[in-house]
């Protein structure tokens, strides 16, 4: 088009006639006007009006991966500085990389959960669920400080009703009040997970309305991303039921071990009797059982494995800068970052070059946790990193 202009103008100033000087002017000032037009499709409000610009701004390299990081030069938008998605990077299913996930979960707010249970935890640095009823808390000091420690307060309803006998208003005031009388109680907005009552769900789903996720009682294996996470499998243990002693307890790990699953315990009393009792000695074995193997079992609370499954399914990581002193990398999801903040597990390729000693990762200019793997794959060495970090929590650093 521009040189079809040129060719008219030269045209028609080789006319050399007056009477065309003022149509010559106007038909200047159209070309200028249009060639404007060409270069500049943003109106005065910076809209985009260009049906020829509303396409993505992404293009395909070569290797068929999409490179998002280019803007057209001409723009006066800044480049986008996410960097690109790093496909050489690995989300670990479990926890650095473990193949399984545990979790022990405690229901109605029995003293000795906090005065047994919680110490025993707490002496394998291990994290755990208490599934409470406010109506049976007098003293919410022993769960504060749990809490603190690291370890899980949830709700188990109010006055643990069956579900099945009430009405929808009902239930929604034991989902609802239970979980206000937490927050209340225990100063901090982290009641997100419940326990129902006798094992009976809601069946107006409403837990959905108050809670990321829900604990029943079906005895199975949970899989690595639950099917409804308002109903997510859990094992009756202790007396009166298949699993009691130390070595029926490792069985419920060793099975979700081998399905590269999360194995859900639910337990009442601790050194008492009556149903679903747990003597403290043979907890102390099954917890040493998990302990001798980590690479294994992670063990943690019933929401922090909610947090990680769900976080884990929209983690986005991309590349924002490589060279011979660091890698760049940024972590993002989807989620709501008042709630979704546990850090996941990511591992990517070194130059097996580098030396072990100096590769450390930030996050945010706080260091992450993280180590160096070495694998052998046909003959030939290979090494990675492997970090911990927490989306949207700023640019991950990993210094060479």
């Amino acid at each position: 088009m521009r040189f079809k202009h040129i060719y008219l103008l030269i045209f028609l100033l080789s006319l050399n006639v007056q009477s065309c000087s003022d149509d010559t002017q106007m038909f200047l000032e159209s070309i200028v006007e249009e060639e404007s037009s060409a270069t500049d499709t943003t109106n005065p409000n910076g809209n985009d009006d260009s049906d020829s610009n509303t396409a993505d701004d992404s293009t395909q390299n070569d290797n068929g991966t999409v490179d998002e990081g280019t803007s057209d030069p001409g723009s006066n938008e800044a480049p986008i500085d996410q960097g690109t998605i790093d496909p050489t990077i690995e989300i670990a299913t479990w926890k650095n990389f473990a193949s399984s996930a545990v979790s022990h979960t405690w229901d109605d707010a029995y003293k000795q959960q906090v005065d047994i249970a919680i110490p025993l935890f707490d002496e394998f640095d291990m994290h755990t669920t208490l599934f409470v009823l406010p109506n049976n808390i007098g003293n919410w000091e022993p769960y504060r400080t749990a809490y603190l420690s690291g370890h899980e307060i949830a709700s188990h309803t109010m006055s643990h009703p069956d579900f099945d006998k009430l009405a929808m208003t009902e239930v929604e005031y034991q989902l609802n009040r239970s979980q206000e009388v937490i927050i209340q109680n225990m100063g901090y907005n982290d009641c997100l997970t419940l326990a129902y009552p006798y094992c009976h769900a809601d069946s107006f789903n409403l837990t959905e309305k108050y809670y990321i996720a829900a604990r029943l009682c079906q005895s199975r294996i949970e899989k690595s991303t639950p099917e409804n996470f308002m109903e997510v499998a859990a094992f009756l243990c202790g007396e009166g039921s298949a699993y009691s002693t130390a070595d029926q307890l490792n069985s419920i790990a060793k099975s979700a071990k081998n399905q590269t699953g999360w194995g859900v315990y639910m337990f009442h009393l601790i050194d008492g009797t009556g149903g679903y009792t747990i003597d403290s000695e043979v907890l102390r074995q099954h917890l040493t059982f998990l302990s001798s193997s980590p690479q294994d079992y992670w063990v943690d609370s019933f929401l922090n494995v909610v947090k990680y499954i769900k976080q884990r399914n929209v983690a986005e990581i991309r590349l924002v800068e490589e060279n011979s002193n660091h890698i760049i990398l940024s972590y993002s999801d989807s989620l709501d970052d008042e709630i979704f903040d546990f850090p996941i597990t990511f591992k990517r390729m070194i130059s097996s070059n580098l030396s072990i000693d100096n590769i450390q990762v930030f996050q945010d200019s706080k260091e992450c946790e993280s180590y160096v793997l070495e694998e052998i794959d046909n003959g030939e060495l290979k090494r990675f990193i492997v970090f911990n970090a927490v989306p949207d929590s700023g640019n991950i650093v990993i210094q060479l």
